[in-house]
Protein backbone atom coordinates (compact mmCIF):
# COMPACT_ATOMS: atom_id res chain seq x y z
CA UNK A 1 0.00 0.00 0.00
CA UNK A 2 1.25 3.49 -0.55
CA UNK A 3 1.78 6.05 1.78
CA UNK A 4 -0.65 7.91 -0.64
CA UNK A 5 -3.16 5.78 -0.65
CA UNK A 6 -2.73 5.39 3.29
CA UNK A 7 -3.10 8.72 3.71
CA UNK A 8 -5.75 9.36 1.55
CA UNK A 9 -7.44 6.39 3.38
CA UNK A 10 -8.13 5.40 -0.28
CA UNK A 11 -8.71 1.40 0.13
CA UNK A 12 -10.54 0.95 -3.41
CA UNK A 13 -7.90 -0.76 -5.15
CA UNK A 14 -7.63 -3.38 -2.55
CA UNK A 15 -11.59 -3.04 -2.90
CA UNK A 16 -11.82 -4.01 -6.06
CA UNK A 17 -9.16 -6.76 -6.42
CA UNK A 18 -11.20 -8.45 -3.63
CA UNK A 19 -14.75 -7.97 -5.52
CA UNK A 20 -12.46 -9.90 -8.81
CA UNK A 21 -11.03 -12.51 -7.07
CA UNK A 22 -14.49 -13.26 -5.11
CA UNK A 23 -15.95 -13.71 -8.40
CA UNK A 24 -13.84 -17.25 -9.01
CA UNK A 25 -14.19 -19.46 -6.40
CA UNK A 26 -10.42 -21.27 -6.70
CA UNK A 27 -9.27 -18.04 -6.64
CA UNK A 28 -10.14 -17.55 -3.38
CA UNK A 29 -9.35 -20.89 -2.05
CA UNK A 30 -5.99 -21.02 -3.56
CA UNK A 31 -5.15 -17.46 -2.12
CA UNK A 32 -6.23 -18.25 0.97
CA UNK A 33 -3.19 -17.49 3.89
CA UNK A 34 -1.18 -16.19 1.04
CA UNK A 35 -1.58 -12.26 1.44
CA UNK A 36 0.95 -10.31 2.94
CA UNK A 37 0.21 -6.22 3.48
CA UNK A 38 3.04 -4.29 3.11
CA UNK A 39 3.58 -0.24 3.20
CA UNK A 40 5.61 1.74 1.11
CA UNK A 41 6.75 5.06 1.47
CA UNK A 42 7.45 4.62 4.67
CA UNK A 43 11.32 3.49 4.95
CA UNK A 44 12.63 7.26 6.27
CA UNK A 45 9.87 6.80 9.25
CA UNK A 46 11.93 6.04 12.38
CA UNK A 47 8.87 4.68 14.12
CA UNK A 48 7.16 1.26 13.60
CA UNK A 49 4.30 0.45 11.56
CA UNK A 50 1.76 0.27 14.31
CA UNK A 51 3.22 3.21 15.63
CA UNK A 52 1.94 5.77 12.83
CA UNK A 53 -1.64 6.52 13.70
CA UNK A 54 -2.71 7.14 9.41
CA UNK A 55 -1.52 3.31 8.74
CA UNK A 56 -3.93 1.92 11.92
CA UNK A 57 -6.93 4.28 10.73
CA UNK A 58 -6.39 2.87 7.63
CA UNK A 59 -6.11 -0.71 8.35
CA UNK A 60 -8.79 -0.25 10.93
CA UNK A 61 -11.12 1.14 7.57
CA UNK A 62 -9.57 -2.22 5.61
CA UNK A 63 -11.09 -4.35 8.00
CA UNK A 64 -14.80 -2.68 8.46
CA UNK A 65 -14.86 -2.64 4.43
CA UNK A 66 -13.41 -6.35 3.78
CA UNK A 67 -14.46 -8.25 6.95
CA UNK A 68 -13.33 -11.41 5.59
CA UNK A 69 -9.60 -10.47 5.25
CA UNK A 70 -8.48 -12.04 7.65
CA UNK A 71 -9.27 -15.48 5.75
CA UNK A 72 -6.23 -13.86 2.90
CA UNK A 73 -3.34 -12.54 5.60
CA UNK A 74 -0.35 -14.90 5.89
CA UNK A 75 -0.28 -16.27 9.46
CA UNK A 76 3.41 -16.10 9.49
CA UNK A 77 4.01 -13.66 12.53
CA UNK A 78 7.10 -12.15 10.29
CA UNK A 79 4.86 -10.50 8.54
CA UNK A 80 2.53 -8.73 11.54
CA UNK A 81 -1.17 -9.38 10.26
CA UNK A 82 -2.30 -9.90 13.92
CA UNK A 83 -0.10 -7.87 15.32
CA UNK A 84 -1.00 -5.29 13.19
CA UNK A 85 -4.78 -5.69 13.62
CA UNK A 86 -4.57 -6.17 16.98
CA UNK A 87 -2.88 -2.57 16.83
CA UNK A 88 -4.96 -0.88 14.88
CA UNK A 89 -8.21 -2.49 17.13
CA UNK A 90 -7.62 -0.65 20.35
CA UNK A 91 -4.37 -2.42 21.24
CA UNK A 92 -1.99 -1.37 23.24
CA UNK A 93 1.44 -0.74 21.40
CA UNK A 94 4.34 -0.82 23.65
CA UNK A 95 8.06 0.24 22.66
CA UNK A 96 10.78 -2.58 23.97
CA UNK A 97 14.12 -1.81 25.08
CA UNK A 98 16.86 -2.94 24.24
CA UNK A 99 19.53 -2.80 21.15
CA UNK A 100 16.65 -4.28 18.53
CA UNK A 101 14.34 -1.72 19.95
CA UNK A 102 10.77 -2.68 18.15
CA UNK A 103 7.58 -2.87 19.84
CA UNK A 104 4.98 -5.42 20.82
CA UNK A 105 1.23 -5.07 20.98
CA UNK A 106 -0.64 -6.02 24.09
CA UNK A 107 -4.53 -6.86 23.29
CA UNK A 108 -7.26 -5.22 24.99
CA UNK A 109 -10.65 -5.97 25.47
CA UNK A 110 -11.95 -3.94 22.80
CA UNK A 111 -8.77 -5.38 20.17
CA UNK A 112 -10.12 -8.90 21.16
CA UNK A 113 -13.96 -7.77 20.77
CA UNK A 114 -12.71 -6.98 17.22
CA UNK A 115 -10.69 -9.98 16.18
CA UNK A 116 -13.26 -12.56 17.58
CA UNK A 117 -15.84 -10.60 14.85
CA UNK A 118 -13.38 -10.73 12.47
CA UNK A 119 -12.45 -14.40 12.87
CA UNK A 120 -16.40 -15.11 12.85
CA UNK A 121 -16.38 -13.57 9.49
CA UNK A 122 -13.48 -15.27 7.85
CA UNK A 123 -15.06 -18.93 9.36
CA UNK A 124 -18.45 -18.12 7.60
CA UNK A 125 -17.17 -16.35 4.58
CA UNK A 126 -14.29 -19.95 4.12
CA UNK A 127 -17.79 -21.85 4.57
CA UNK A 128 -19.36 -20.23 1.79
CA UNK A 129 -16.96 -21.25 -0.67
CA UNK A 130 -16.91 -24.72 0.62
CA UNK A 131 -13.22 -24.63 1.91
CA UNK A 132 -12.16 -24.83 5.97
CA UNK A 133 -10.78 -21.56 7.12
CA UNK A 134 -10.00 -22.82 10.49
CA UNK A 135 -6.72 -24.19 9.10
CA UNK A 136 -4.76 -20.65 8.20
CA UNK A 137 -7.26 -18.76 11.56
CA UNK A 138 -5.39 -21.18 13.83
CA UNK A 139 -2.30 -20.59 12.17
CA UNK A 140 -2.76 -16.90 12.16
CA UNK A 141 -3.76 -17.19 15.83
CA UNK A 142 -1.16 -19.78 17.27
CA UNK A 143 2.09 -17.90 17.59
CA UNK A 144 0.02 -15.65 19.76
CA UNK A 145 -0.71 -17.84 22.74
CA UNK A 146 -3.15 -15.29 24.72
CA UNK A 147 -4.46 -13.49 22.25
CA UNK A 148 -5.63 -17.07 20.73
CA UNK A 149 -6.88 -18.24 23.94
CA UNK A 150 -8.67 -14.71 24.53
CA UNK A 151 -10.51 -14.74 20.65
CA UNK A 152 -11.55 -19.08 21.22
CA UNK A 153 -13.14 -17.25 25.36
CA UNK A 154 -15.18 -14.78 23.44
CA UNK A 155 -16.24 -17.23 20.93
CA UNK A 156 -17.06 -19.39 23.38
CA UNK A 157 -19.26 -16.49 25.05
CA UNK A 158 -20.90 -15.49 22.05
CA UNK A 159 -22.12 -19.40 21.25
CA UNK A 160 -23.42 -19.80 24.33
CA UNK A 161 -24.92 -16.15 24.96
Amino acid sequence: MSRGDVEARNTGEWVASFERILKVPEFVRALQGGTVVTFDGYDADRREITQIPEVLDYLRQLHSELPFLLYFLDPDPRHGALMHFVAAHGGRVIEDAGPGRGVSVESTDEAISALSACVLDAYAFGERYADAPSDVIRRLLEPYGPVAHAVHAKLGALSAG
